[in-house]
């Protein structure tokens, strides 16, 4: 039974990261170098498995590429084989377009990462057969950038190898992960090539632009059968061109319809996205895609994207907003996204309302300011775009502040307290069918500005919030999450913290 302080060759454990069905993960200390590291230990057992899995984890110790989660060594633990892998202290792909929902920029940007990293396996005839949201890690780069880092090269390959039809042995489960794999895959995964992988890399694509899944289904059953016939969920109507054109290549159900290979997906991606048309009075109209701004009876929607003149909104920025039947613009706001359409989120801070997004020389239009104590009720979930968090803002969904209002006192200040210690909720949204729900003895990660809430919700009460989040972080899960509606609230304790 492993457990924190045991030393496993030369690495000590830390603490456990994450469980699965086949694996556990540990952070693990070098105990002469003093570096951290992830170790992988399978927990499936047989004679050829283990082989396989080390044979693979020596191939994978070759791919040496910022967008891989590199495997350092290959240890057997208590007759089980491990890997030994670098330790990203950041979430997975999956929970962080959850936090994060990507504009598209920002998700053709993690794309292209995520691209480079498959490109260098392919090179080196490695295929992958598990691509996934859950099988990318995202780590913080300079700059506060985020870097993509494809995780389980080859463990998917070994597993599918157990059975010629492409089902473990183990419960009779079929190997892969639905959601993400290629038709011929289900069908025969022994027979599938690298070609399987774009299909997937596909399917990550359309959750980074739809932050959703691609395939639903009610089952498995329901699930392989929108796969294999290529029914998926449309892609928001924003999508740029040319990302919605190489979804539908690269989700093509017959491989041989598919780009044929990685450089191929990233000559389309040089070759087609160009940036959209600016008008011509671009001080007075702005290109806004889904934060275009309705003023006036003349706006015209074409296909979600409206051209607008902003002159009319133009008026004294320091003045307090309005509160009126018409769009007032859109605002910075980092602490609202732990947020969603109808919630309502109370400023705590003066807050300027500008006419519209930066521009890329970074002009923005001062419309109205909105006060501490406001309360705005949103008409729509907030969105990333570029580097910030923006959210729009509705004049006739103002309600004004309330007098000694007792949710503006020092109880919202930054969290603190003793490791270990449950302080309260956070929230996050579910996702479908419960795929990659946090789980108590998991981890999960916040980003900053992210609420802390006393007790979890009754009825139509929101709880009082606890204390604020001053910066993003990643803790232990030490007690179960509750599902409330379509939101899953992880009860929140500070992390331990790293020893020197």
């Amino acid at each position: 039974m492993l457990e924190p302080g045991n030393v496993v060759e030369r690495y000590e454990l830390v603490r456990l990261l994450g469980e699965g069905g086949m694996a556990k993960v540990w952070l693990v200390r070098h105990t002469t170098l003093g570096t951290e590291h992830a170790l992988k230990v399978l927990q499936m057992t047989g004679p050829q498995l283990r082989l396989r899995f080390l044979e693979e984890g020596r191939a994978q110790s070759g791919l040496r590429h910022e967008n891989i989660v590199r495997v350092s060594d290959v240890l057997e633990v208590d007759g089980l084989p491990a890997m030994v892998l670098d330790y990203i202290d950041g979430p997975d792909l999956q929970h962080w377009i959850v936090e994060h929902r990507p504009g598209p920029a920002l998700a053709e940007q993690v794309f292209r990462g995520i691209l480079a990293g498959v490109a260098t396996a392919h090179a080196a005839q490695v295929v992958h057969r598990d691509l996934k949201p859950a099988n990318v890690m995202m780590a913080k780069g300079p700059g506060g950038t985020w870097v993509p880092k494809v995780a389980d090269f080859g463990l998917a390959k070994v597993l599918a190898s157990a059975d010629d039809r492409g089902f473990s042995t183990r419960q009779g489960h079929p190997m892969g992960t639905p959601r993400y794999m290629a038709p011929e895959q289900i069908r025969d995964a022994s027979t599938a090539d690298h070609r399987a992988d774009l299909f997937a890399l596909g399917a990550i694509l359309f959750e980074l632009l739809a932050h959703e899944p691609a395939f639903d289904g009610a089952d498995l059953i329901e699930i392989f059968d929108a796969v294999a016939k290529g029914r998926r969920h449309p892609l928001p109507p924003d999508t740029p061109p040319h990302l919605a054109a190489l979804v539908d290549q690269l989700l093509q159900v017959d491989p041989a319809r598919r780009p044929p290979d990685v450089p191929t997906i990233v000559a389309l991606l040089e070759a087609e996205a160009t940036p959209p048309p600016r008008p011509a009075s671009a001080p007075t109209a702005l290109w806004l895609g889904a934060w275009s701004l309705v003023v006036g009876a003349g706006a015209v929607a074409a296909g979600g994207l409206l051209l607008v003149s902003f002159l009319q909104l133009r008026s004294d920025p320091e003045a307090p907003c309005a509160v009126d039947a018409r769009t007032l613009g859109v605002v910075r706001a980092p602490t609202v996204f732990s947020r969603g359409a109808g919630d309502v989120w109370l400023l705590h801070e003066d807050l300027q309302v500008y006419a519209d997004v930066p521009t890329a020389d970074g002009e923005q239009v001062p419309v109205c300011r909105l006060g501490r104590g406001v309360r705005l009720t949103l008409q729509e979930d907030p969105r990333a775009v570029g580097s910030g968090r923006w959210v729009r803002v509705d004049g006739d969904a103002i309600a004004a502040p309330l007098a000694d209002d007792p949710e503006l006192g020092e109880n919202r200040g930054p969290c603190e307290g003793e490791p270990g210690v449950v302080l309260g909720y956070v929230r996050t949204r579910g996702t479908p069918l419960g795929i990659g729900a946090p789980r108590n003895g998991g981890t999960f990660s916040v980003p900053a500005g992210r609420e802390v809430y006393a007790a979890l919700p009754t009825g139509d009460e929101s709880p009082a919030v606890v204390c604020v989040l001053a910066e993003g972080l990643r803790f232990p899960i030490i007690a179960p999450p509750a599902k409330v509606g379509r939101e899953w609230w992880v009860p929140f304790s500070l992390p331990q913290p790293h020893r020197p």
